[in-house]
């Protein structure tokens, strides 16, 4: 017996228009930030594509979501301390990656 899986991927993008308010100053402002996504799913029905479609479309608007958070504020100009808490690990990560690299010539 052999069973066949199929898989339908799609893929959005697509500018959304955003409110955003700053937690450190309360300055709110309105940002158009264009988000892309990719998904796919198991199947090969028309509903299958049509799940895959909707995903792809909520990963987009995730994306830019994301793309936001990580901009500064117009109104002050800081960051917000939840991005930068976040990110300051992921970058200490990639410098002790990078002098691995460069130490063991990989």
């Amino acid at each position: 017996m052999t069973v066949v899986l199929t898989s339908v991927h799609a893929g959005s993008a697509d500018v959304f228009e955003l409110e955003r308010t700053c937690s450190l100053c309360g300055h709110r402002t309105w940002a158009r930030v264009r988000g892309e996504g990719r998904a796919h799913a198991i199947g090969s029905r028309p509903e299958d594509l049509d799940r895959a479609r909707y995903l792809a479309a909520s990963a987009a608007r995730s994306d830019a979501i994301q793309k936001l958070a990580g901009c500064a504020c117009l109104g002050c100009g800081r960051h917000d301390p939840q991005t930068v808490a976040w990110a300051k690990p992921a970058d200490e990560r990639a410098a002790r990656r990078g002098w691995w690299r460069i130490q063991w010539g990989r």
